[in-house]
């Protein structure tokens, strides 16, 4: 038989240490693992954002991110970014949704050079994933609209 163990934590305001809970028992804190100002470094794909400016921002591991904040409303493709020479576009959030008001819904394509990330009729994800080599972000909406985006990337 398969056990599971199953962890819960909290994150302090700052969003820099975990708060281990601590039960009745005393156990869950100790000079290890204390209960109270623990940094923990976090892995990339659980890193959280910190807004630090409008054009970049820096998680808990220092990893500059890029950030778009648009609104796109032509039906076809848009580029959004195009990486220095040799470089590939890593997406790390992607949100992008059509006005909920809107009387006819738009299907959003987000690509990385010619290959399909993300198609659906709203995103909201966190995650990585990497384009080819000199491959813009692209933008595809299957009919005029009004999609508000937010995008963070790195060029590696």
């Amino acid at each position: 038989m398969s056990v599971l163990k199953v962890v819960f934590r909290m994150l302090d305001k700052a969003g820099t240490s975990f708060i281990e809970p601590r039960r009745e028992d005393g156990h869950g804190s100790h000079h290890d693992n204390p209960s109270h100002g623990h940094v923990t470094n976090w892995p990339d794909a659980l890193s959280p954002l910190h807004v630090t400016g409008v054009v970049a921002t820096t998680d808990s591991t220092d990893f500059e991110y890029q950030r778009i904040t648009q609104t796109v409303v032509l039906a076809g493709d848009t580029t959004l970014a195009i990486p220095a020479a040799g470089k590939s576009i890593r997406l790390w959030w992607v949100y992008a949704i059509n006005d909920p008001v809107a009387s006819s819904s738009t299907k959003i394509t987000i690509k990385l050079g010619s290959e399909v990330a993300y198609l659906a009729w709203a995103i909201s994800k966190r995650g990585k994933v990497t384009g080819p080599v000199d491959g813009p972000l692209v933008i595809n909406l299957s009919n005029a609209g009004n999609v508000a985006v937010t995008i963070f990337y790195e060029e590696v």
